[in-house]
């Protein structure tokens, strides 16, 4: 038996050294610093904050897939989006003005091609058309918000009231939603008459036009 035990082990080991010899294959793919063909055909379909755009990638053999460079703003941060398909969507503009976007080919080595410039020119912003549903009302103790999205857009929903000492208006509560049909209740507020300031905005900091409205709470009676 334990004879037996010493050539088992000794048969492991000459296996391991075996496989240890043996040279094993590189399939990773060859990295090299030849700049793809740029994409042609390049076709824009502006959305609502944004823009669809379509294009012809280049035939190279290691091609990775697109890349888009575009900046929200004039003046804001630059950004980059990729796609390994012949489309890519752009969000979160908050203005209807032209933009320019830049659309590259980029292959498995991290080279790009030379860059196609475009002009987007997106629609008006989603939160803006959640905005303009917007309705505000009494509700026992507080105030009533509803309004409908229609396309599930995140955003969000702030309250502010007057500060009673410098009458700035302050943020009283924010609300966060996707739901197509949103709703949400701020409370609690005595029954009197006041002011009520509602700021809608969505993930990219983008504000629709506030809503101002003097609304009377209704009474709440605490039941014995």
């Amino acid at each position: 038996m334990k004879t037996l035990k010493i050539n088992c082990f000794s048969i492991v080991l000459i296996f391991g050294m075996l496989v240890s010899c043996v040279e094993l294959t590189d399939y990773s793919d060859p990295k090299d610093s030849e700049a793809p063909a740029p994409v042609s055909n390049v076709q824009v379909e502006n959305l609502n904050g944004g823009a669809k755009i379509t294009y012809t990638l280049p035939s190279d053999k290691d091609l990775l897939g697109a890349k888009v460079s575009y900046s929200l703003t004039p003046e804001g941060e630059m950004l980059e989006k990729y796609a390994s398909v012949d489309t890519i969507e752009l969000e979160g503009f908050g203005d209807t003005n032209e933009h320019l976007v830049t659309v590259y080919a980029v292959d498995k080595s991290g080279n790009v091609s030379e860059g196609v410039m475009e002009t987007i020119k997106p629609l008006i912003p989603p939160v803006e058309l959640i905005r303009e549903t917007l309705i505000a009302g009494s509700t026992f103790g507080g105030i009533t918000l509803s309004w409908k999205n229609t396309e599930h857009k995140d955003m969000g929903v702030s309250l502010f009231i007057p500060d009673p000492v410098d009458g700035e208006w302050t943020l009283f509560d924010t609300y966060f939603s996707n739901s197509v049909n949103g709703e949400v209740i701020f409370r609690p507020f005595e029954a009197v008459n006041q002011q009520f300031r509602i700021e809608m905005f969505d993930r990219w900091q983008n504000n629709a036009q506030p809503l101002e409205v003097s609304l009377t709470p209704l009474a709440e009676i605490l039941l014995p």
